[in-house]
């Protein structure tokens, strides 16, 4: 992967289409914040977990929590795109078209991230209130694969399309 130390910054506008996915991405948040707030009450003292050891409930707060901060952290790092390392050199002609795949991309991610935390998150409370809840984890590896169609589908973009420039 390659980056010049004098990547050009530019302003980077959204489709409309992406500023809605961000959108989708942050109800998303406030749904997982939401999921252990409304079955804490519900939720037994001690919560078992792996090897048949036992925790206390507060152990269901570590996804939501993991799962805001990794938000927060991909809203900030979007922004900078210029720091990015990229599989083509970045120069002028090319840096507005790189950093906009590189941009789409991080809004995907950290909309399929934000579903697989709720998916995650609302099967581990389920699991806790012995609500037995395997449909999880099918759930999440589906959208881990689509995760991982959309990180080849931007990283090919932007290398065989790579020497694009604004006005191509």
């Amino acid at each position: 992967m390659t980056k010049i130390m004098n990547s050009p910054k530019l302003q980077m506008p959204l489709p409309f289409a992406y500023k809605f996915m961000e959108g989708v991405s942050f109800i998303s948040v406030m749904v997982l914040i939401a999921i252990p707030i409304y079955y804490w009450n519900q939720l037994p003292e001690h919560v078992l977990i792996n090897g048949g050891k036992t925790a206390g409930k507060g152990i269901e707060l570590v996804v939501p929590i993991i799962g805001v901060l990794l938000y927060i952290l991909m809203l900030i790092v979007k922004k900078i795109p210029h720091h990015f390392n990229y599989v083509v050199c970045i120069t002028e002609e090319n840096a507005y078209f790189q950093y906009t795949l590189a941009i789409k991309l991080m809004v995907w991610v950290n909309f399929l991230s934000m579903l697989m935390f709720i998916v995650e998150c609302y099967s581990s409370i389920q699991s806790a209130l012995s609500n037995n809840s395997n449909i999880g984890w099918w759930i999440v590896i589906g959208l881990l694969g689509v995760l991982t169609v959309v990180i080849v589908h931007f990283i090919r973009r932007m290398k065989n399309d790579g020497y694009k420039s604004i006005t191509t």
